[in-house]
């Protein structure tokens, strides 16, 4: 009897700490860039403008998209934000906005991620339109994430726009 509770104990530590494992974040990978020679503007108000961020990868992931977090930003300040969709639709697309407490999140790409195969290396076009209230320098975080519960960022850059 001591030997089954014994082992059924260790059993249960063990898929414990499976679940542990499974549920941290993966270290952003190295092998991922983000660049872009002219996301940080500057921008002028009431003035659409363009922008570009290429991405180059070493490595195939599945299911991932491209996060934004514009740092103290409200809807009432950007007046449209679209990329352009070169692979599928060749049209020009919103990135969906929300407001998450004092920041705007959004993304691109399809809602329920994409493939990025090896060796990846793709520009994306963007255009933002600043409103009237919109006068000001943001901090702007771009990541690719692989969607899951939770989500896992891969990598993740900073800019100032």
């Amino acid at each position: 009897m001591k030997r089954k509770v014994l082992s059924l104990f260790l059993t249960l530590i063990l898929v414990l700490t499976a679940c542990l494992v499974t549920a941290v974040p993966a270290a952003a990978d190295p092998g991922v860039e983000i660049t872009s020679p002219n996301v940080e503007g500057p921008y002028m108000v009431g003035v659409e403008q363009g922008f570009t961020l290429t991405t180059t990868s070493d490595a195939t992931y599945s299911n991932v998209r491209f996060n934004f977090v514009v740092g103290g930003a409200v809807l009432a300040d950007i007046t449209s934000f679209q990329y352009y969709d070169w692979e599928f639709t060749q049209l020009w697309h919103d990135v969906p906005l929300s407001q998450n407490g004092s920041n705007l999140e959004g993304y691109f790409g399809p809602p329920g991620g994409f493939t990025m195969p090896a060796p990846y290396d793709a520009t994306t076009k963007f255009k933002v339109e600043f409103s009237g209230t919109g006068a000001g320098t943001y901090p702007v975080t771009v990541s690719l994430v692989a969607l899951g519960t939770p989500d896992t960022v891969i990598k993740s850059v900073s800019f100032s726009a």
